[in-house]
Order: structure tokens, then C-alpha cells, then sequence
């Protein structure tokens, strides 16, 4: 199996995640939150514009590539411009013709997230803005997990839902708010602002039980303070200046 029919097999099983799981809320209310209006976006690792077509509204132009067939026509269907595209190729695209990118969880899934981060800031114009959320391969959870067992896991993946086989996770690059933050501004982006995000509620049988510490933890913001153990995701605002 290769890249594509991974992905492909991804989408055709359910793809992203369920719809009661907390992450996929909080990601929505942060892109609506982005205040963009009459621009050119482009959608790296679009998915099923589920999140990226939230922009629509504002007479902005989204354009989004992604590697899975299936996951394009989705897309499609929801308005955005969307087309195959393997992401570890140059951009199809001239310099300095987007508003703004959009890099949400796609970074964790590249070999050459460098490479991809470049190519965002060839594409985007002068004082374009860079939206990157990406998970936190630092948390405590995961720590906890392999100090316990020996064995990596990454608690952000959930290729188990959708892929029983695969027993590990899907993601094959791993960033802290340390490392991902030290390769945007190797790429000469400037970081604007950053957010850091944890459940408040945990939905695993087995840990839900536990559901009031997240609820203290997000009810105090303890992710902001300590931000590599605590949060489960990164969400950063970078331009090109």
C-alpha cells in the first residue's frame, strides 16, 4: 500500500475523527474565529474541506489539495477548489499568490515538513498569514504512556478508529511548541500568536473517569503555562513579513 491508498483507505473508512470527540469543536470555533474576508486561500492537506469551508462565507476564494481522491470530491461538494495533489512536490502555484495558508494537522503526516513550510512561504504575498495547528507529541500522556510500556504513542492519532490493523500511529513526524516553533522561524516566518488547546472531557471508557481533571486543567488554562506537557494541540498564527 502506498502513500495515496493509505489515505485513500483513511477517507473510504470514516475518515478524521468521530464527530463527538472534542478536537474537531475547538478546531472549528478557532477557524471561525480567523478574520479573513475577499481572499485567496490555499488548504494544505484539505481533507474534506469540512474545516477549510468554513471561510466561505466571507467571499473568500479557497483552494485546497489534498492526496486522497475520495477526500477531494468531498471537498468539492462543499465548495472549495479542490484537487489531488501529493503535498511532498513543489506547490503548484506561482510566488506570492495566496492571502493566507492553511496548514492544519498535515505537518505530523509529511516526510519533509521543512520543505512543505517553504513552499508555504514562497506561495503566500508579502505580510500573507500562515495558520498552523498541528498536534503535541511532547504531552505528558504520551511521556506517561512510554515511560509505562516502552512504546510510543502518539494520544493525537487516531488511525485505530479508522485502520484497526495499524496498530501505531500514522503520524511519522513529531513536534513539541519547541521544535515546530524553531522550523517556522527557520523558514523566516514570524510567529504571531500561538494557542494551546486541552479536552475537557476525556472520551476513551477508560479514561472518563477522569473527565474532572481535564475540566480543572481547561477550567484554569494549565495548558498555557505548561504548554509542552499539558496541551494536545498547537495552533499558531505566522507571517510572512
Amino acid at each position: 500500500m502506498n502513500f495515496k491508498e493509505f489515505y485513500d483507505t483513511y477517507w473510504r473508512r470514516g475518515g478524521y475523527v468521530p464527530q463527538v470527540y472534542a478536537y474537531p469543536e475547538y478546531k472549528k470555533a478557532y477557524i471561525q474565529k480567523i478574520k479573513l474576508s475577499n481572499k485567496r486561500i490555499l488548504d494544505i492537506g484539505c481533507g474534506d474541506g469540512s474545516f477549510s469551508s468554513l471561510l466561505l462565507n466571507n467571499n473568500n476564494q479557497i483552494i485546497g489539495l489534498d492526496i486522497s481522491d475520495m477526500a477531494v470530491r468531498i471537498a468539492q461538494e462543499r465548495g472549495i477548489h479542490a484537487e489531488y495533489f501529493d503535498i511532498n512536490d513543489h506547490l503548484p502555484f506561482e510566488d506570492g499568490l495566496f492571502d493566507a495558508v492553511l496548514i492544519f494537522d498535515t505537518l505530523e503526516h509529511v516526510f519533509d515538513p521543512y520543505f512543505v513550510l517553504k513552499e508555504s512561504y514562497r506561495v503566500l504575498k508579502e505580510n500573507g498569514t500562515l495558520y498552523c495547528g498541528i498536534p503535541n507529541a511532547s504531552m505528558i500522556l504520551n511521556r506517561i504512556h512510554f515511560l509505562f510500556t516502552g512504546n510510543f504513542k502518539d494520544s493525537s492519532a487516531i488511525s485505530d478508529k479508522i485502520i484497526p490493523e495499524l496498530f501505531f500511529s500514522d503520524h511519522i513526524r513529531f513536534f513539541s511548541p519547541k521544535t515546530i516553533k524553531t522550523l517556522l522561524k527557520q523558514c523566516k516566518f514570524s510567529i504571531r500568536k500561538t494557542d494551546y488547546w486541552f479536552p475537557d472531557y476525556f472520551e476513551s471508557a477508560a479514561h472518563n473517569k477522569f473527565s474532572w481533571i481535564a475540566k480543572a486543567v481547561a477550567a484554569f488554562k494549565i495548558e498555557k503555562l505548561f504548554p509542552g506537557l499539558i496541551s494536545f494541540n498547537m495552533f499558531i498564527e505566522a507571517h510572512k513579513d
